[in-house]
């Protein structure tokens, strides 16, 4: 926490600075400044096991693997990505599609960009209502 560039830790330890208002923050872990400032140290000491919102966002398919993705999807349905494209291949279109919105955070620009789609193409299959998401409960 001390190297992390936007925590007040140091302020709150050195007290170089007016920038914080360490006082009433200090004075509510204890009455005794020093007693507080241990407490406060301890605290953030402690190693945390909580999950954050920007770790457990993690997806299963990136920029890094979609190629392999798509290559693995077309496969079990045994036709080319070039195949998309036709009306016969609507449904296993807007499957993948939705797939990749789900398990990804790409844009819809970059999704129709791998799948060799209009971004139109890849919206409307965004949207539609077939093999959406799971149920809900």
């Amino acid at each position: 926490i001390e190297e992390y560039p936007w925590s007040s830790y140091k302020e709150y330890m050195d007290k170089k600075t007016d920038f914080v208002e360490s006082n009433e923050i200090l004075g509510i872990i204890s009455d005794n400044k020093v007693a507080g400032l241990k407490e406060f140290a301890q605290f953030h000491q402690k190693s945390c096991n909580d999950t954050f919102l920007d770790l457990a966002d993690e997806k299963e398919v990136d920029a890094t693997n979609v190629k392999r993705f798509i290559a693995e999807f077309v496969q079990k349905y045994k036709i080319e990505i070039s195949q998309l494209k036709s009306a016969q291949n609507k449904k296993v279109r807007e499957e993948l599609i939705k797939l990749i919105i789900k398990k990804s955070d790409l844009s819809l620009r970059r999704i129709a960009e791998e799948l060799g789609l209009n971004r139109e193409m890849v919206r409307k299959a965004a949207l539609s209502k077939v093999l959406s998401r799971e149920p809900s409960p």
